[in-house]
């Protein structure tokens, strides 16, 4: 039988944060100690974790860079070889 209990501690700031309805997997909850988005990441035992939103895909803006670099380092290639 699941534990009532619906307490952990934040992550960022170790603060206790209180639950008072039962957590879904997913569910978003802010620290009011510190102000940290976290979600729900198990259910029993409560567990949190930094919350990540799938807008901000940080993957995508090294690929970006990466492929920015590459097209100055062509560029900067043909540019030293052309004065030989």
């Amino acid at each position: 039988m699941p534990s009532l209990n619906k307490t952990t501690y934040c992550p960022e700031c170790q603060g206790k944060i209180a639950l008072k309805k039962a957590p879904r997997l997913g569910q978003t909850v802010v620290c009011s100690s510190c102000r940290t988005r976290l979600e729900v990441i198990e259910t029993e035992p409560l567990e949190l974790d930094w919350s990540f939103d799938d807008d901000d895909d940080e993957g995508d803006d090294f690929r970006e860079f990466e492929s920015d670099y590459d097209a100055y380092d062509e560029d900067l290639d043909s540019r030293i070889y052309s004065n030989y």
